[in-house]
């Protein structure tokens, strides 16, 4: 193709059946044990293709290495950040005791890829997790919701959860 067609400034379109490089994009953070638990994952559901090949499951074996890719292309698209020990203000890892409407809470502070609210797990891309990333213990903070603004407090950062 003429050189007058192309732009030098634009990258290439990927094209089907080329791999990504690995560096496809900014690396995700994950908690030391989120990424410990996700690749007990990956190795398990591995296991599992590898067992539904040999036994010649080709259908269960095709939907066992598309889960398995989608979890390896996960792991590799996770940075561990190791969690500070100073507590002076909320970061990455923490964990915090925060009270807004209603009862105080404690929360962990992590990576998009091992939140999970109902145990605790709150993203730090999270409007929540934003909020409270970088507030000192004792700091006022808002959180926009649906139904207005809403001010909080975070009472308390430490390492673990003290119930």
């Amino acid at each position: 193709m003429s050189k007058a067609f192309t732009s030098e400034e634009t990258a290439d379109a990927p094209v089907l059946g080329r791999a990504l490089p690995k560096s496809a994009g900014p690396k995700r953070p994950i908690t030391a044990e989120g990424f410990a638990a996700l690749s007990a994952r990956v190795q398990e559901l591995n296991a599992q293709r590898l067992q539904h090949k040999a036994e010649g499951q080709l259908d269960a074996y095709a939907k066992a290495d598309h889960t398995w890719a989608l979890a390896q292309l996960t792991l590799d698209s996770v940075e561990v950040v190791l969690t500070p020990h100073d507590t002076s203000t909320a970061r990455f890892g923490h964990w915090v005791r925060y009270q807004l409407r209603g009862p105080a809470k404690w929360a962990r502070l992590v990576g998009p890829d091992e939140a999970e609210p109902l145990r605790r797990l709150v993203s730090v891309q999270s409007p929540l997790g934003q909020a409270l990333l970088g507030q000192p213990p004792g700091g006022v903070f808002e959180l926009e919701r649906p139904q207005g603004l809403d001010e909080g407090a975070l009472l308390e950062v430490a390492l673990a959860p003290v119930d």
